[in-house]
């Protein structure tokens, strides 16, 4: 609808389409943003016995195509993955020893 004190006004073929939508029932669907989120199934198998994260879960079922997921980072990898996530810059010297 055009705002009040637009000065614009619906044409005769905008007023016939709104009064047949709604002699219709005015009929719309449901927004996607506004649907109550599902909880998606995990994939189980064989080789999937360890794997605690539901991300890394999802990819498992690749592992029959010849992936393997890649082994746990130590603390050094993590941190600098960490600080360059957030920072956008290596950890210093200093952070990597208290880490």
């Amino acid at each position: 609808m055009p705002p009040p004190g637009s000065g614009h006004k619906l044409t005769r073929k905008q007023i016939a389409v709104l009064r047949r939508w709604v002699s219709q029932g005015a009929p719309w669907q449901k927004h996607w943003a506004y649907l109550v989120p599902t909880r998606s199934k995990l994939p189980e198998g064989p080789g999937l016995e360890g794997v605690s994260s539901p991300i890394d879960r999802s990819f498992g079922k690749d592992e029959g195509k010849g992936l393997k997921p890649a082994p746990t980072a130590d603390r050094a990898t993590l941190i600098r993955r960490l600080s360059l996530d957030l920072t956008g810059l290596p950890p210093t010297p200093q952070q990597l020893e208290r880490f």
